[in-house]
């Protein structure tokens, strides 16, 4: 019998094994596809070109059944302080963002996009309630 229930373990490992590796694909998929619909296809850029480095920053890591934007692979400054904001640049196009400046136009004053928990809604719709959460890394 402990044969068995070894055989049965290491089925269910593969089973598990396979199964993230499938919702880490469609995750990464179906999040560039939603980046791409509700940032890009919102709004067209008048004074820059747009580089796609949003999309273009989204990795997943199979093994480990994550997907996430690299912050290595985004380059965004502040054009008030010049510092590096890649990290907060995903979070601030997800959620909205509003900053104190007065100023209200597309770079200090945007509402929410939500790509992620459109993402999340399509997984779920996929491979059901549960197979995903949103970590804020920030």
């Amino acid at each position: 019998m402990n044969d068995d229930w070894k055989e049965l373990e290491e089925y269910l490992f593969q089973q598990t094994e396979q199964l993230t590796r499938e919702i880490t694909q469609d995750a990464n998929k179906i999040l560039k596809k939603n980046v791409k619909s509700e940032v890009y296809d919102n709004f067209t850029p008048t004074t820059y070109t747009r580089s796609k480095s949003l999309q273009n920053s989204i990795t997943s890591d199979e093994i480990q059944g994550i997907t996430y934007f690299y912050d290595s692979k985004l380059n965004y400054k502040s054009n008030v302080t010049k510092e590096d904001v890649s990290q907060y640049v995903p979070k601030f196009l997800d959620s909205g963002h509003k900053d104190d400046s007065g100023i209200n136009n597309a770079y200090h004053n945007y509402p929410a996009r939500k790509f992620m928990e459109k993402t999340k809604r399509e997984l779920e719709e996929i491979y059901g309630e549960g197979c995903c959460e949103i970590v804020d890394s920030i």
